[in-house]
């Protein structure tokens, strides 16, 4: 999956406020970036966007005028990241809450899910294991409200070779 964080850029965001509250969940060391300076100059500094909706909003890092290092980005449907950035993308490790219910927490690589992660759907369904390039990839265990489990080896979305899963014996 490829979760695009569109709406809030710098190059078409306004400049938002911070707040002490939103400082200290950014948990950043960096110095204030300028209001006074247009978005595209900010450079290793914490400010804030709000999209032209006035809604979407991001706080946190930049270098070079891009969403660069610690960040929390709210879209205006209500999902929210916290994690890493690099480039204006969401790279590194992360936790996304998704507004209809899915949330990941993970690795991250390009705005995809790359790397080890948990992923647990709206409906309690979940997939422990690793992902490349936004899709199940490499080792892995998705569980299913039904209880059913499959484990095994992912390729590109799919499970390719299953492991018959090894549980602990009862000690009654």
């Amino acid at each position: 999956m490829v979760f695009l964080v569109s709406g809030c850029q710098a190059t078409t965001a306004k400049i938002g406020l911070i707040t002490t509250q939103n400082l200290a969940e950014v948990n950043s060391k960096l110095p204030l970036c300028s209001s006074g300076s247009p978005v595209k100059e900010w450079s290793n500094c914490v400010g804030s966007i709000i999209a032209f909706n006035k809604r979407s909003k991001y706080i946190g890092e930049f270098v070079n005028g891009k969403k660069h290092g610690k960040g929390i980005y709210t879209s205006d449907k209500g999902s929210r990241y916290v994690g890493t950035w690099k480039k204006d993308q969401l790279n590194g490790f992360g936790t996304f809450q998704f507004w209809f219910g899915d949330k990941y927490t993970g690795e991250w690589k390009d705005d995809k899910f790359h790397g080890w992660g948990v992923w647990i759907k709206a409906n309690k369904e979940k997939y422990v294991g690793g992902f490349k390039d936004g899709v199940k990839h490499g080792s892995g265990t998705e569980t299913f409200t039904d209880g059913k489990v499959k484990d095994g080896l992912w390729a590109n979305g799919q499970l390719v070779s299953e492991q018959d899963m090894i549980l602990p014996l009862s000690s009654n």
